[in-house]
This record gives C-alpha cells, sequence and structure tokens, in this order.
C-alpha cells in the first residue's frame, strides 16, 4: 500500500491495520473455500513506510494484537526488506536444490 508522506504516525498505524485486517479477510475467504490451504499462502503486506523503527512498532503490535497462528503469517515489507527477503529465498533454494544434487 502506498501511502502520502504527511500522513500523521497515528493515522499511518491505523491504516496500516486496516490493510492487514482486510489481508487477514481475503486469506481467511482463500482457505474458506478451498481455493488455496493454509501451507500455500505466504502473505505479505507491502508498504512504503521509510521509518524502519516506526515499521517495527507497527508489526509487533499486529503481532500482539493477532495472536491467531494465520494472522501472525503476515509480513508487513518495505520494499527493501522484501526485495533482501526474496534474496534470502531464492539463495536458501538454490542451496537445497544444490544439496540435493550433490548426494546424487
Amino acid at each position: 500500500k502506498m501511502y502520502k508522506i504527511r500522513t500523521t504516525k497515528q493515522k499511518l498505524k491505523n491504516k496500516v491495520r486496516n490493510h492487514f485486517g482486510k489481508l487477514y479477510s481475503d486469506i481467511q475467504r482463500l482457505i474458506e473455500f478451498n481455493y488455496c490451504n493454509k501451507n500455500q499462502v505466504r502473505p505479505i503486506l507491502l508498504v512504503n513506510i521509510i521509518d524502519d523503527e516506526f515499521l517495527n512498532e507497527i508489526t509487533t503490535e499486529l503481532e500482539e494484537n493477532n495472536p491467531e497462528t494465520l494472522a501472525k503469517g503476515i509480513k508487513v515489507f518495505t520494499i527493501n526488506q522484501f526485495r533482501e527477503y526474496l534474496t534470502n529465498v531464492i539463495k536458501q533454494k538454490d542451496n537445497n536444490v544444490l544439496e540435493v544434487f550433490s548426494r546424487q
């Protein structure tokens, strides 16, 4: 989600909570109608918040206020954090592939 630079921190928190809730509802609906199972879903809320400390504060609140396993699986990322996450996932998959080939 894109947010205006001049948005106050409280309003920004409310917007992120709202978008988090919508994403959570969408995931529940996908699972409820058997479009996928919990293991197939990797929910990500991509935001343009540049203050990492503030983003950590928001994600901590979301995790504390949403104890459900499904809600805890939702990742809130900035574009840079998402890029780093994808890089790590790709490296991990490459290592797993190399490991399989090295056993043969």
